[in-house]
């Protein structure tokens, strides 16, 4: 079921992948989430200061091991089913800045995702991406 969201004045509109792409966009939610398991450990962690210690050594791992272009690519195939304005989405015009662009990365995230990972699961993930405000509210 589509979903809109306005993000930085523009009503994004998400129409969930289906069949095969569904399933390779899932693939490629592993290759970039697989690196991030260790930090969403500790991101769960009611202890503040055992979460922070984590964290900082985690974080550099990540970063060495992250795969940018897996990445891209699953926005790029989320991205190819959300419209701007009722126009296709053009990264660096609608989403413009990289904060915007992560913001519609993680609204097509949660609606193509959320029902299959459940709220908890999501939620940790995509408090991990810059900007990205988890739960907000979609139109």
């Amino acid at each position: 079921m589509a979903a809109e969201k306005k993000i930085a004045g523009v009503i994004y509109r998400f129409e969930p992948l289906t069949g095969w792409d569904a399933l390779d966009a899932l693939e490629l939610l592993f290759k970039v989430a697989g690196p991030f398991v260790p930090v969403l450990e500790a991101v769960m962690s009611d202890n503040e200061e055992e979460r922070t210690r984590a964290i900082v050594r985690v974080v550099p791992e990540i970063l060495k091991s992250h795969d940018g272009a897996s990445m891209r690519a699953l926005a790029e195939a989320l991205f190819s089913n959300c419209r701007a304005d009722k126009e296709p989405v053009t990264v660096g015009v609608k989403p413009q800045s990289l904060a915007e662009m992560f913001q519609v990365f993680a609204f097509c995230l949660e609606k193509q995702f959320g029902d299959f990972f459940g709220d908890a699961g999501l939620g940790a993930l995509l408090a991990l991406l810059p900007s990205a405000k988890p739960g907000a509210k979609s139109l």
